[in-house]
């Protein structure tokens, strides 16, 4: 039987080939690894609704740009964790939000900074025009006054007036700026709010769009709490947020802050009188949070494997990947294939079978056939037809020859495997001398 053996074979790819695909795998990593830091893995955010990403007209991507060129330090959360922030906390709750659950959350957020809710009216729907951009949304009526958040243990309802004819009404902040809404058929307010020891920020033909609750200063103590403090974040925020955790703002009609309302100057001008009031005049980030529009995410990968206790894995596997493709580019030797256990052909199944017998011990079976095969082919060469060992010795010593009955004889007679190869070879060497 044959053993098994290695030989070179040619490479399937060149070491260009190989480059190649490599440079490619690459790129196509990094270009995962910037999507994800990117936050782009998900469906597009400007999906029309009314949030801080979306550049519809009940969007709020516009309010987003205005506060950044006025100085501010503006984000969009896609994470939960980010409304534990001490920051001014914008929330854009859509129809279907829960009341109870927002409510809860703005309870939740007392410990940590302000609150400005920004309630919803209009029902929207993608638009057909095929000249519209991306997000573009058509307004298909206003909501339904539904809308009861509690603050402080305290109801605030809101209101809805609806005309047949769009109007423009005027509204007026505390600070004295004017201006009107955009044209439409109907205004959101909010309602019973004096009972509330409410501030109103803006109002409309006595009907309060906009005002800033308080909740109480007592439950703002955690705030304090030293394992609330992150060391990125820094303690005097975290004292300035808690200054003004008590505040809640609350804008019923949105169309004071949306893209529609941010084509005109004056609201704009009204948004940032807002927004200061909001935050106390403190000079705190503003946090736009997406999750209760349904866009939320968990933590950024990406920011994670670079963060311990994660950071010591991602160098260990960047170190592995550039130790694998030194070693795939620096081979030592060409790649070696094992051969076939079993080589083709007849000779390698003599050979095969005669492995087979000699395993088993029985090679002294094999000495009177090979004898007697011996004995054939010698007298086909002396030209011999029988006679017999005798006669066989006979035309031998004619050609001057040693006999060959004697070395037949040791070959039948043989039973271990070494004297069985010394008189088979014996019989092959005076063969081998015989010519016809």
């Amino acid at each position: 039987m044959a053993s098994a053996a290695f030989h070179a074979r040619p490479a399937a790819f060149s070491k260009r080939s190989v480059l190649a695909l490599v440079l490619v795998g690459t790129l196509a990593f990094l270009a995962l690894l910037y999507f994800i830091g990117t936050d782009r893995m998900g469906g597009s955010e400007n999906n029309g609704q009314a949030h801080a990403a979306a550049k519809g007209l009940t969007g709020y991507a516009a309010l987003v740009r205005l506060l950044e060129e006025e100085g501010y330090q503006v984000s969009t959360s896609r994470s939960e964790a980010m409304l534990d922030e001490p920051a001014l906390l914008v929330l854009t709750p859509p129809q279907w939000t829960n009341a109870e659950d927002l409510a809860e959350l703005i309870e939740k957020r007392r410990a940590f900074g302000p609150t400005l809710v920004i309630l919803p009216k209009w029902f929207t729907a993608p638009t057909d025009d095929e000249k519209a951009k991306p997000g573009w949304v058509v307004l298909g009526g206003a909501g339904a006054d539904f809308w009861d958040l509690a603050i402080n243990d305290k109801t605030i309802e809101t209101r809805l007036t609806e005309s047949k004819k769009a109007e423009r009404r005027v509204w007026q902040t505390a600070g004295g700026s004017t201006g009107e809404l955009p044209a439409s058929t109907a205004v959101q307010y909010l309602d019973n709010n004096a009972s509330l020891g409410s501030q109103p920020l803006v109002t409309s033909r006595g009907r309060v769009l906009a005002a800033l609750f308080e909740r109480g200063r007592g439950s703002a103590d955690s705030a304090q709490d030293p394992s609330y403090i992150d060391e990125n974040i820094g303690f005097e925020r975290w004292r300035a947020a808690e200054r003004e955790a008590w505040r809640v703002t609350v804008v019923a009609e949105p169309d004071l802050l949306n893209n529609w309302g941010m084509a005109d100057a004056a609201r704009a001008r009204a948004a940032l009188e807002i927004f200061e009031s909001a935050s106390g005049g403190q000079n705190l980030p503003i946090v736009f949070d997406l999750t209760t529009n349904g866009l939320g995410q968990s933590r950024n990968l990406l920011s994670l494997a670079f963060e311990p206790p994660f950071l010591a894995a991602t160098l260990c596997l960047l170190v592995a990947l550039l130790l694998v493709g030194w070693r795939a580019f620096r081979r030592f030797g060409p790649p070696l294939a094992e051969d076939f256990a079993f080589a083709f052909g007849k000779a390698q199944l003599v050979e095969n079978g005669g492995g087979v017998i000699q395993r088993t011990g029985r090679m002294h079976l094999l000495t009177r056939p090979y004898a007697a095969l011996v004995e054939t082919r010698i007298a086909g060469k002396l030209g011999l037809k029988g006679g017999g060992r005798e006669l066989l010795d006979v035309a031998l010593a004619r050609r001057g020859l040693e006999p060959v009955a004697p070395r037949l004889a040791a070959l039948e007679s043989a039973r271990r495997t070494n004297d069985i190869i010394r008189a088979a070879r014996a019989l092959h060497s005076l063969e081998r001398t015989i010519t016809r």
